[in-house]
């Protein structure tokens, strides 16, 4: 038996540590998890020995996964199911046990007490009748000695039936202990096993919800993709309509093109080679002209190139006098286009310097020109006072003229007098004032 366990815990070592996934590599933090559930049976892997960590789960994966998570829950709970009903059948039993044992002990007790109560009546009788009427001594040393070895049995009986229940209690204990132990190991697997449904509850439903934002996502894409499938193949009918049409007055246009060029290539042909002929002749007819043509003019050059050769000199002469007059021409005019650029630089110059100066009497004036208005608003006023004393003056004097004395006449002009010469000299001030401002002074 101890050999078939050992080479059964070798195989399971050996189907473990075969087992392990080779594409998950050495540390990482996902390898125990993965192992574990691949302890379990949840999780097998590919048949290649690998794992594919890396890619995404399909539905029917999580289908498979959940399945086996379920039925190992459901199998870790049968499990602990049975043991649960064998510690209660062992309980029970034990519980018989005692109950039998209990019933033994209060048998060998009536049997004491009945052989103590024998006894009681052997020691005070010697004699006692059998059954048939006869009566028989008692040999009180053998009974005695019966008793004794009576007492040792029963004290052996006694001591083995102490032992027993002292066994029998110890058994209980460590059956309650146990069972408690069990009892409290159960509730926290089906904590664990709760918790874990639970999370795997959850896990669920969130890849439920991702698996239906992935259907909604899934089902969008299908239909923008069968509307722009639907628009394209409208597109393509469209396209192929347009083409077929197209392709249909091509064809039309190159079979007019075909006829045409089986009708005029005939034609064409024959005005082409009835061309060519008329302009092979009207090419020897226009050399024969050009030949007789350059001939008569090179005659007549000659003839006149004998005439012409003095003539010819004198031209030349002629021309090359003035070719030398214009050259001095020229010189003469190069250098007075150079004076003239200086003077024009100079002008620009002036032009520059008069602009800016014009621009510093215009400030200077527009400034001069502010005073002068300032200046002759405040002679306007003193043209108005000096009015308004003229016609006071003149009031003055027609009221003298009623009824002031010739003293009073004359103290009257003389008053009017200096408002007069005080008004000409504010005005004579002004004007000088506005002399200097100009310039006049």
């Amino acid at each position: 038996m101890k050999k078939f366990l050992t080479v059964i815990s070798i195989l399971i070592f050996i189907v473990t540590a075969m087992a392990a996934f080779r594409d998950i590599p050495k540390g990482h933090w996902a390898k125990n998890y993965v192992e574990r559930l691949e302890q379990i049976g949840i999780v097998t892997g590919f048949p290649d020995g690998t794992y594919r960590g890396d890619e995404a789960v399909t539905r029917y994966q999580i289908a498979l996964f959940i399945s086996r998570t379920l039925d190992y829950v459901e199998q870790s709970l049968s499990s602990l199911k049975t043991q649960l009903n064998e510690n209660k059948g062992n309980i029970e039993n034990l519980e018989n046990t005692i109950q039998d044992m209990k019933l033994t002990l209060e048998l060998h007790d009536q049997d004491i007490i009945k052989l103590y109560d024998l006894v009681t009546q052997l020691g005070d009788k010697f004699v006692y009748t059998d059954e048939e009427g006869n009566q028989q001594e008692v040999n009180v040393v053998e009974l005695k000695n019966d008793i004794a070895s009576i007492s040792d049995i029963l004290n052996g009986l006694a001591a083995q039936l102490g032992d027993v229940d002292y066994l029998l209690r110890k058994q209980i204990s460590d059956l309650d202990k146990k069972t408690s132990a069990k009892d409290d190991e159960l509730s926290n697997l089906t904590a664990e096993l709760s918790q874990k449904v639970s999370d795997l509850s959850e896990q669920i439903e969130t890849l439920q919800a991702k698996i239906e934002d992935l259907n909604d996502t899934v089902v969008n894409i299908y239909n923008t993709l069968s509307e722009a499938i639907m628009g394209l193949q409208e597109s393509l009918a469209t396209l192929e309509a347009s083409l077929t049409e197209k392709t249909d007055e091509i064809e039309t246009r190159i079979l007019n093109i075909e006829n045409t060029l089986e009708t005029g290539l005939p034609v064409l042909r024959d005005a082409i080679y009835g061309l060519s002929e008329d302009l092979a002749n009207a090419q020897e007819a226009l050399k024969t002209y050009t030949d007789v043509i350059a001939e008569n003019l090179q005659n007549q050059i000659d003839e006149h190139a004998q005439a012409n050769d003095e003539e010819f000199a004198k031209v030349y002469e002629a021309i090359s006098n003035l070719q030398d007059m214009l050259a001095r021409a020229i010189l003469g005019q190069q250098e007075e286009i150079a004076n003239l650029s200086t003077k024009l630089d100079k002008l620009n110059e002036l032009v520059v310097n008069f602009s800016s100066e014009t621009n510093e009497k215009i400030s200077v004036l527009d400034e001069r020109l502010g005073l002068l208005e300032n200046q002759v608003a405040s002679l306007s006023q003193v043209v108005e006072e000096v009015k308004a004393d003229k016609s006071d003056v003149e009031e003055i004097n027609k009221e003298l003229a009623k009824k002031a004395t010739k003293e009073e006449l004359e103290q009257a002009k003389t008053i009017a007098t200096w408002g007069v010469v005080t008004g000409v000299s504010g005005l004579l001030i002004g004007i000088i004032a506005l002399g200097k401002i100009l310039g006049w002074f």
